[in-house]
């Protein structure tokens, strides 16, 4: 069964043992007394363990202060760019420079020598 202390605080709250028929009157009274604080004390530290800490409310806190506008558009919009601050934007969300008609081309001609190497003249190559 369970082996931790905090579950073997909350016995007493097994219907079995809540009369105390084991104990006489004076210390039936005194266990129920201890029980109850245990209870209590169990409680409250688990109230405590599952309360949001304090780091969770600042990044909630924080969240609502979040700006949802687009900087980039805001700043090509006022034209308050310099030519260094266009070169990031340029370099990750721009289109490689590359000719795509000679990459299929060379792809092509990789493919038909590949598939001849056995017989490979000079003639499949030029």
């Amino acid at each position: 069964m369970f082996t931790t202390s905090k579950h073997r605080k909350s016995y007493p709250n097994n219907p079995r043992i809540k009369n105390f028929s084991f104990a006489n009157s004076f210390n039936r009274v005194q266990q129920q007394i201890q029980a109850k604080s245990l209870l209590k004390d169990l409680y409250t530290q688990l109230k405590q363990d599952l309360a949001i800490g304090k780091n969770v409310e600042d990044y909630v806190a924080n969240l609502k202060n979040v700006s949802t506008e687009d900087i980039f558009a805001k700043m090509w919009s006022n034209n308050q760019t310099q030519e260094e601050d266009k070169v990031i934007p340029y370099k990750y969300f721009s289109i490689p420079a590359i000719s795509v008609s000679s990459e299929r081309l060379f792809s092509d001609t990789s493919n038909h020598i590949l598939a001849r190497r056995t017989r490979l003249a000079s003639s499949l190559v030029n």
